[in-house]
């Protein structure tokens, strides 16, 4: 039996079965879409656009390395300076800092960054959401694996009491993977998935999985004290347990990195499912996520919740789609599941021994078994096909209308920089131009520079 036939893959564009592209090569086809799925240092990639989807994950690390690069450089640029000592020492430390995680962080990615699309002409196929970066949950990394009360804190809450399950576990969301490690050991189940959008917390994870060790730098800000500026961390999985103290966790767990909204396995073939610290930062509504993941459940299987309910209504979110307990436990029981239990706890977040602020979040677990099937909601495309598909006519929407006039006033006050205009100068042609006030048009491009300034240096404190 080969892998693909072993595993209920499927194929994220019609859910017909995969096979293997090579025999153990771990690299998926669907003969069906004629579509080919790579697998990233063994980790089936199985997005509906296999290379828009790398795409932008290739483009989101050179955004990020540069980044480090830039601070690594604006540091050499402040050590040529006359510095006190202390000062500098900070600073050095940084700096070496940074020079190693660029360098472990490349290694990590290696067998990402050494993919070239086969075809990214058009990325936005499959738009990967924009709060998803290699920086998003940098620091989960050192929670995950060097922090362990905080661990211990969560897997309790959630699985109180060690118990054998007979089936499958999908872990949605898995992010670093510690929650899933913790779980697969107390649990040991027949078989683990453990699924996450982002290729750095997943390739982490499995090299945590697979007993290895990383060294990284935690560069907290504000840092506790001048001992923790720059920590050293290194990560690695505890010692694994099981009745024979022989459980290596490999052979039971599978990592896949797919999009949560769109699962690549069979209907059905779930025993229990886990969303951790994942509905509140979905862009669906919960209805739709319940709907959508009820199919992955048997008749009977659990489903557990767990995290806060933070809402960022400045993303997704809005006063109608920021449920309450009492109203997430009443949409599931509308979405074919039973409520077995309701609770919430304090517990630290991101509480790390090296940073001088510390927080904890008000979290929830929510117990619920599955008792019905649902018809599943089609998927969404997050862009308008004119973005996606370049040959289609773009609409007159009335919000791109409207930055019409924004543009036009950006493109021309910077044109009429010279070296020896100044605001004052440029709004009064601006203003004889458009017929406006004058004091009007100085306020406008007084916010216009101050935003192009604070979205390039940073905001001002």
């Amino acid at each position: 039996m080969t892998i693909a036939e072993k595993l209920p893959l499927v194929c994220p564009r019609c859910r017909s079965g995969l096979s293997e592209s090579n025999a153990g090569s771990f690299d998926y086809k669907c003969e069906k879409c004629k579509v080919s799925y790579p697998a990233i240092d063994g980790v089936p990639w199985l997005f509906r656009y296999p290379d828009a989807v790398l795409a932008q994950w290739l483009s989101r690390w050179q955004q990020f390395r540069a980044q480090l690069s830039a601070r690594s450089s604006k540091l050499d640029q402040y050590l040529k300076s006359e510095l006190l000592a202390p000062t500098r020492v900070r600073l050095t430390q940084i700096q070496v800092a940074l020079a190693h995680n660029i360098a472990t962080l490349e290694s990590i990615l290696h067998p990402l960054l050494d993919r070239t699309p086969a075809d990214g002409s058009n990325h936005l196929l499959e738009k990967v959401s924009w709060t998803q970066h290699f920086d998003s949950y940098f620091n989960n990394i050192f929670r995950d694996w060097g922090i362990i009360d905080e661990n211990l804190a969560s897997v309790n809450f959630v699985a109180p009491e060690s118990q054998k399950i007979e089936g499958s576990v999908l872990i949605l969301g898995s992010g670093a993977g510690r929650l899933a490690f913790d779980l697969q050991q107390r649990w040991q189940p027949e078989v683990m998935y453990s699924l996450d959008i982002n290729p750095l917390l997943m390739l982490l994870q499995m090299q945590m999985f697979s007993g290895k060790s990383v060294e990284l730098y935690e560069l907290p800000r504000p840092p506790r004290d001048a001992e923790h500026v720059a920590v050293k961390r290194i990560l690695k999985a505890p010692a694994m347990r099981s009745q024979n103290n022989a459980l290596v966790p490999t052979q039971r767990a599978w990592h896949l990195l797919a999009d949560a909204r769109n699962v690549p396995l069979r209907d059905h073939c779930i025993d229990v499912l886990v969303t951790p610290w994942l509905i509140d930062i979905m862009p669906d509504r919960f209805d739709i996520l319940a709907r959508r993941w009820n199919r992955l459940l048997k008749i009977g299987g659990e489903w557990l919740i767990f995290g806060p309910l933070s809402y960022n209504t400045s993303s997704f979110h809005n006063d109608l789609t920021s449920l309450t307990e009492t109203e997430i436990a009443a949409t599931l029981e509308s979405c074919g599941f039973q409520v077995s239990e309701v609770k919430s706890n304090r517990l630290p977040y991101l509480s790390s021994d090296a940073h001088s602020q510390k927080r904890e979040e008000t979290v929830w677990l929510f117990r619920v078994k599955k008792i019905r099937h649902e018809k599943e909601p089609p998927a969404e495309n997050v862009l308008p096909e004119w973005i996606m598909h370049a040959d289609r006519p773009i609409p007159v929407e009335p919000f791109l209308m409207d930055q019409l006039g924004t543009a036009r006033l950006q493109a021309e006050a910077i044109s009429l920089i010279n070296g020896q205009n100044s605001l004052q100068t440029i709004s009064m042609q601006l203003a004889a131009r458009y017929g406006v006030p004058q004091n009007i048009a100085l306020t406008s491009i007084q916010n216009l520079f101050s935003s192009l300034i604070e979205t390039r240096f940073g905001s001002f404190r």
